[in-house]
């Protein structure tokens, strides 16, 4: 059994904006959240060793010593309110992993409370979010990622082969929008000189001959150029974001989901068979709970939104369990290397193992809830690669499944799977459960390593069929259901749900109250977060980027990190530095 198999979490905060009465009243535009991150990008690298992301270019992101990234996560409409996301270093274990996540919350927490924050009048009293659904119904948050086999000789030949195809095609498509987006300018040029010209000529003719008919031509050309330059001269940031969108996104779009959906077609599937039904069932462990509307609180706030098991197009609007925009990302980036002709990217994408996405991810702020979310995912993909979970429950209509299971607080609700038996969340986790304690019992490392992880995941089943308010502090929704029946019981909705937002604030929300009244059980202590906000985990890779970036971080020339190597330089002066992808 692999217990090296490397994990992680990427989690987008979202920024809570201080009251217009906080920044001038003379500005006609509120600060961009991009300000905030940078503002937050200085003290980290104030006060620990960063070097710049190679995502820095195009999309602000840097790496700080513990191996982990932090980015400005925007979309091309609304580029000024983006998110802040942090991604943790790979590591191999679930407590490691909850340690890591904690000492993310640490650095934003201590960045928000610094002066440099504080003193930008903008930003005094700003606040960020650790959740997945905003008051309007916007999806966003936390994904988690597994190293795993893309599949059998078959599969992985396959894959490759559509690899090999999607890079050099990408490539070309690229190539052929920026020569029509070219030629589209040039156009324009030219129109706009040949108006010029037909203006100049026209006021000429009009000083010579003063016909009114001539004068009247000639001031109606001149206006129109003037009003076309203003209205060209004037586009700012979001305009031309917009005008993007509209424009050469589609053409992205159309280019890239075939890819997307082959690569869904292909990556994965002796996984995903094995685990969806213990995916869909794991909200009642790992959901943080959001109040929909009134009267209807659910267990997931991404359980919400759930629109298929996966991601068949290149785009956000498909809500799906297993998310292959990890791979989507890597063929665009592999091509934009090929502009500077870079393979890095392409090499990598080949890989027997590549990280399996699962995009039903809640943003939890209970250590039980995250550490169980994590742990038992690892454990069960696991059991999924060795053939042990061949005959795993298998949901008949999966997203209407996942959906009756994420509306009933109760845990009443029951599914049909595949062969007609009816079962509850609580029959399908115990399930999986119980398959995990085999699965280890004959390996006496493996049980040691995954023993105590098999005994919570038991108990606080248990405890959910029994009594799941003995849960309050342990389990994010049980938690944040209990405060809403308290502290906002005969509110109106609109006070209940600032009361659900407000449990996920870092430092200041309800959770914090929560924790300062010793009323949540921690799983990691003080001084194991104080450590791994300088400290690398323990996995092979982690540790060669920690001890690159402390090594470089004042180098004179300047080095560009990515996850799995760094470089400096183009062409042939180009140097770079490759961190072990094996654990």
């Amino acid at each position: 059994m692999s217990q090296q198999r490397r994990i992680g979490q990427e989690t987008e905060y979202a920024v809570r904006r201080p009251g217009a009465s906080n920044y001038h009243a003379s500005s006609t535009k509120k600060p961009s959240n991009h300000s905030l991150f940078l503002l937050i990008r200085g003290f980290i690298s104030d006060n620990c060793r960063c070097l710049p992301g190679y995502r820095d270019y195009y999309q602000s992101q840097f790496f700080a010593e513990n191996g982990s990234a932090f980015a400005y996560e925007a979309l091309p409409t609304a580029e000024k309110d983006g998110l802040i996301e942090g991604a943790t270093a790979e590591c191999s274990t679930p407590h490691e992993l909850l340690c890591q996540q904690r000492a993310q919350e640490a650095w934003l927490k201590k960045a928000l409370a610094s002066h440099q924050v504080q003193a930008d009048q903008a930003f005094q009293g700003c606040g960020l979010l650790k959740n997945c659904r905003d008051a309007e119904g916007h999806i966003y948050g936390s994904q988690e990622n597994y190293e795993a086999e893309i599949g059998s000789p078959f599969w992985l030949l396959l894959y490759r082969a559509v690899i090999c195809l999607a890079v050099p095609v990408t490539f070309l498509a690229t190539i052929a929008i920026i020569a029509v987006a070219l030629c589209i300018l040039f156009s324009i040029g030219l129109i706009g000189l040949f108006s010029g010209g037909v203006s100049f000529i026209f006021s000429l003719l009009a000083r010579m001959l003063p016909v009114k008919p001539l004068s009247h031509i000639s001031q109606t050309l001149s206006g129109l150029n003037e009003r076309a330059i203003a209205n060209v001269t004037s586009i700012d940031e979001e305009q031309a974001s917009k005008l993007a969108n509209a424009t050469l996104f589609p053409i992205l779009f159309i280019l890239l989901s075939p890819i997307a959906w082959l690569v869904s077609q292909i990556t994965f599937r002796k996984v995903r068979r094995g685990i969806t039904g213990f995916l869909i069932t794991r909200s009642i462990i790992s959901g943080a709970g959001s109040l929909i509307s009134e009267g209807n609180f659910v267990l997931s706030e991404k359980g919400s939104a759930l629109s298929s098991i996966k991601r068949n197009w290149a785009t956000m609007a498909s809500r799906s369990i297993f998310d292959s925009g990890n791979l989507l990302k890597g063929v665009h980036l592999a091509a934009l290397d090929c502009f500077v002709m870079r393979r890095h990217n392409w090499l990598f994408l080949l890989n027997r193992k590549q990280r399996i996405q699962i995009g039903c991810s809640d943003a939890n702020r209970c250590d039980v809830s995250e550490y169980l979310k994590i742990g038992t995912t690892q454990l069960v993909i696991e059991m999924a690669e060795s053939g042990h979970l061949k005959k795993a429950p298998y949901p008949r209509s999966t997203i209407a499944a996942a959906t009756a299971i994420n509306q009933d607080p109760s845990l009443k609700a029951q599914v049909k799977t595949r062969g007609g038996r009816l079962a509850t969340a609580i029959t399908i986790q115990r399930w999986y459960q119980k398959q995990a304690q085999i699965f280890v019992a004959l390996d006496p490392v493996s049980r040691a390593h995954f023993q105590p992880l098999i005994d919570r995941w038991k108990q606080v089943i248990d405890t959910l069929e029994w009594d799941p308010e003995q849960l309050i502090g342990q389990v994010d929704w049980i938690t944040k259901k209990s405060l809403l029946e308290g502290s906002g019981a005969g509110q109106s909705f609109t006070i209940k749900k600032r009361i659900d937002l407000g449990y996920h604030e870092l430092g200041s929300g309800y959770f914090e109250h929560f924790a300062n009244a010793n009323l949540v059980t921690r799983l990691v202590t003080d001084e194991e977060i104080e450590q791994a906000l300088t400290q690398a985990p323990s996995t092979r890779s982690a540790q060669l980027r920690s001890r690159f970036i402390r090594s470089n971080h004042s180098a004179t020339k300047p080095w560009i990190i990515a996850w799995d190597y760094a470089t400096t330089g183009l062409f042939r002066n180009q140097s770079r530095r490759v961190f072990n992808r094996t654990s």
